[in-house]
């Protein structure tokens, strides 16, 4: 009974599984059933939450759900460890990035803190931690950046921060925006988590998206100069003006509350940052006070597009994400590609396409060599040439749109960030979104990418470019670039700019950089990234040249795939990729830019394009070209092959015949002299 006492009050304890121990909920007794979770709910100072006290707290996930869980590793896991990816879990393939957009300052820069090719860390764009939470944070699961403590004494420190996050609070891992699999969890609406975050109610996150209560009071609306100098007098001033109201009904007689728990996330709740929307081609939008065409502008998600595309065929099929993106109590998702590691466990290698359907040789579990796991078939790909299967991933046959002479533009929930509804809704366009874009992969092989083209204001030291944030250059050109900065307009899509403006914002952006301290040093120049160029200025005269800061950033996809029957080179079409009007190769690549020409008729714009060949390292187009010709004679050659074969074969008939009614002779002759 003792025992059981002190084991009571350890599970009690707030923020016990918060240490480098594991916690009660984590690791496996093999009970595949999950648990109910009729638990007691903890504000964020680690106290039980009673909904009828006066002026109560809102909902901690650390402190709830701490209470059985390892809350510190679980922040370690792949969707929060953004601002300091593990090194003991390296995962360099790119991904899906962050992107600090402004339409008004023709801005689109791809953000991530993994060093992937082509992204700009934070840090580099002096982006501090709570900045990234205002930019990013309705479509974050918290943490990691969002529980950041700002130090007061620390000079280096974000000014905003010092003063803000007193009131707001720290944004901590929401639990429930993954494993909530109650129907009103709810991160888009007004009334929802996201409004929270735009709110600054980083603290209240939680308690709103689940449901819980109410939460009245925005931490944006208040005056920090009305706020007293004591932090605990500030606390009791802010808990005064954002009040929160608890659903009643949601607790018990002892003040627990049923969460409806599931260990693998439902696939609608991976929706809110993982969707992807086909916008129809074609439907740019002019802008005020002249007409541009693009092909690629803004445009709309018809009924008839959006009830017409299927469904990726495993979901089709009956599996979930979680069914391939799997986690242990480390919460390190696996991302369904062959490279990554993952503690050592073999068998994660069968989570990707190839190992999944074909198997792992390499793998110790004797039915993960042998593929076909969850019921998948084993392809036989008869007839394709083995040099297939080493320059193409196998998402360049089965994943993704349908291939056309021209790419499909989207936009995804994280980037334009979809799913936000009412007053609050985004319906952003930029950035432009292509795909798919065939090109290589970080393993060398051919996949479709999605990708879009950086454009942003900066300065450059030898080839080093580092950009500008809006805002600064908001302040400094905020008259050659016609912004207001006394309005709060949205503009949603790209406005034109001329190269004679160009000129005129690199100029103001020269004068406002300062000489640096080593009087040796170089002065940084003012560029201006865009279209797959660099622009900057020798002397007066605007120039344009290549740079790889321009070039674009492209990441992987998987998804929607499609069925065998649907895939490139189904039943012998080799012309689907081996044609010279094939998109595979010659699809057109558009480089997107804001970069057009004023005239009396209003703004006129001609987009270079790219064909897609020119993104596929080592494939020369005049070699495929001459190559793809050759399939043009492949059926004649065919034909002229089997009727030398069936030639031959006669010809070797008939000489056998003779050769056999010389044998019979030869017996018949000795026969007769016997």
């Amino acid at each position: 009974m003792c025992l059981g006492l002190i084991i009571g009050a350890w599970a009690a304890a707030p923020g016990r599984a918060a240490t480098g121990d594991q916690g009660l909920g984590d690791g496996d007794d093999g009970n595949r059933s999950t648990p109910v979770h009729v638990i007691t709910l903890f504000d964020d100072l680690g106290r039980e939450i009673d909904p009828a006290a006066e002026n109560p707290r809102p909902v901690s996930m650390r402190h709830t759900c701490g209470q059985c869980h390892n809350y510190d590793t679980i922040a370690g896991g792949w969707h929060f460890n953004s601002c300091k990816a593990d090194p003991a879990h390296p995962d360099d393939r790119p991904g899906e990035p962050w992107v600090l957009s402004d339409a008004g300052t023709r801005t689109q820069i791809p953000v991530s803190n993994r060093g992937w090719r082509g992204a700009y860390r934070p840090a580099e764009l002096r982006l501090s931690a709570w900045q990234w939470v205002k930019a990013f944070g309705t479509h974050y699961p918290g943490g990691n950046y969002g529980e950041i403590k700002v130090d007061p004494d620390d000079e280096t420190a974000d000014p905003e921060a010092i003063i803000r996050q007193p009131i707001s609070g720290l944004y901590e891992v929401n639990c429930l925006v993954c494993h909530n699999a109650d129907r009103r969890q709810d991160q888009g609406t007004d009334a929802g988590a996201s409004m929270q975050v735009a709110r600054q109610n980083y603290r209240w996150v939680a308690t709103v998206g689940a449901g819980l209560g109410r939460v009245s009071g925005t931490a944006l609306a208040i005056d920090e100069f009305s706020l007293p100098p004591d932090p605990d007098q500030i606390t009791r001033v802010i808990v005064s003006q954002i009040t929160t109201t608890y659903d009643k009904t949601r607790f018990d007689s002892v003040n627990k509350v049923f969460l409806d728990i599931v260990r693998s996330p439902p696939d609608d709740r991976c929706y809110f940052c993982h969707s992807t929307q086909l916008i129809m081609k074609g439907a740019a939008t002019a802008p005020e006070g002249g007409a541009t065409s693009t092909g690629h502008g803004a445009g709309e998600l018809t009924e008839a597009m959006a009830w017409t595309h299927d469904q990726d065929v495993h979901l089709a099929s009956g599996l979930t994400c979680t069914d391939c993106h799997r986690n242990g109590d480390d919460h390190m998702i696996t991302r369904g590609h062959e490279e990554q590691s993952h503690g050592g466990l073999g068998h994660v290698s069968t989570l990707s396409c190839r190992g999944c359907h074909l198997g792992d040789e390499t793998a110790d579990a004797a039915a993960a060599q042998k593929g076909g796991r969850l019921g998948a078939p084993r392809p036989r790909h008869a007839g394709i040439p083995t040099i297939h299967f080493e320059e193409l991933a196998c998402t360049a046959c089965h994943s993704g749109p349908w291939p056309q002479s021209e790419l499909e533009q989207v936009r995804t929930a994280r980037v334009h960030k979809l799913g936000l509804h009412g007053k609050h809704a985004a319906n952003l366009h930029l950035p432009h979104v292509l795909t798919p874009v065939f090109t290589r992969q970080a393993d060398g092989k051919i996949a479709p990418h999605k990708m879009f083209w950086p454009a942003f204001w900066g300065t450059m030291v030898g080839d080093e470019v580092k950009p500008m944030l809006p805002q600064e250059v908001a302040l400094i050109a905020a008259e050659p670039l016609g912004l207001n900065l006394q309005t709060t307009e949205r503009i949603n899509d790209w406005e034109p700019l001329d190269e004679e403006t160009i000129a005129q914002v690199l100029g103001a952006i020269a004068a406002d950089v300062p000489l640096p301290e080593d009087e040796q040093a170089a002065k940084p120049e003012a560029v201006y990234i865009a279209g797959g160029k660099l622009y900057r200025l020798d002397g007066e005269t605007l120039v344009s040249q290549d740079h790889p800061a321009a070039a674009p950033y492209a990441w992987p996809i998987a998804h929607n795939v499609r069925p065998a029957t649907q895939s490139l080179g189904m039943d012998g079409e080799c012309a689907d990729c081996h044609d010279n009007t094939s998109p595979f190769f010659f699809a057109s690549v558009p480089l997107d830019t804001p970069v057009a020409q004023k005239t009396q008729d209003g703004w006129t714009q001609t987009l270079e394009a790219r064909s897609m060949v020119t993104f596929q390292e080592g494939v020369r187009p005049t070699y495929i070209r001459w190559f793809n010709w050759s399939f043009v004679f492949r059926p004649m050659m065919k034909i002229t092959v089997l009727a030398c074969c069936g030639l031959i074969a006669a010809v070797l008939v008939l000489y056998g015949l003779q050769a056999l009614r010389c044998v019979a002779g030869a017996v018949s002759d000795e026969n007769e002299s016997c």
